[in-house]
C-alpha cells in the first residue's frame, strides 16, 4: 500500500500543476471588442497616437493592394496621408459582424470585422483581420490584413468592369 500512495501522490501533483486556469472568452471578447471600437474612434477622430498605440512596433499590416506589406511606421504614414485627404471620411464606417476567436489559454485572438466605408466611395465591404496578443496585461495587434470583400453576386460585374 505505501508503494502505490507515492506515485499516486506524485501523479496527484503533477495533474493539478499543469492545469491552466480557464479562460473568460466573454470578457477577453469584450475587451477586444473595446479596442476594436476604440481604434474605429481613433480613426474617424483622426487619432493617429490611440491608432499606433494598438500596434505591435515589429507588426506586419497589409492593406488592400497586394503590394501593401506595411510596418507600423509604413501604415502609420499612410493614415496620416488619409487623413490629410478631405475627401476622405472615416466617420462613415459602419460595421455589420464582428467574430473573436481566443485561444485556450487566453493570451491571443484572431477577430475578424468587417464593415462599409461610405466616405471613400467604396461600395465594396471591407474585411479587417487582426491578431492580438496579450503582453503584461495590455492587448497588442502584431498583425492586421485589409480586404475588400465583394458580394458572389458582385464578382461578374467586377469581372466585366476590369477587362
Amino acid at each position: 500500500m505505501k508503494s502505490l500512495l507515492f506515485p499516486l501522490l506524485l501523479l496527484f501533483i503533477m495533474d493539478s500543476g499543469c492545469k491552466q486556469p480557464k479562460t473568460d472568452v466573454n470578457s477577453v471578447q469584450k475587451e477586444i471588442s473595446s479596442l476594436i471600437n476604440k481604434n474605429i474612434n481613433a480613426l474617424q477622430s483622426h487619432d493617429i497616437k490611440t491608432v499606433a498605440a494598438l500596434m505591435d512596433d515589429n507588426g506586419l499590416y497589409c492593406g488592400t493592394d497586394p503590394g501593401e506589406f506595411w510596418t507600423k511606421k509604413q501604415v502609420c504614414s499612410e493614415y496620416e496621408k488619409m487623413f490629410a485627404d478631405t475627401t476622405i471620411h472615416f466617420a462613415d464606417i459602419s460595421s455589420h459582424k464582428q467574430e473573436i476567436r481566443v485561444s485556450k489559454d487566453g493570451k491571443s485572438a484572431i477577430v475578424i470585422d468587417q464593415w462599409t466605408m461610405n466616405g471613400i466611395g467604396i461600395k465594396i465591404p471591407i474585411r479587417m483581420i487582426y491578431h492580438f496578443v496579450k503582453e503584461k496585461d495590455k492587448w497588442i495587434s502584431d498583425f492586421s490584413s485589409a480586404s475588400l470583400i465583394p458580394y458572389n453576386k458582385d464578382i461578374p460585374k467586377l469581372n466585366k468592369a476590369i477587362e
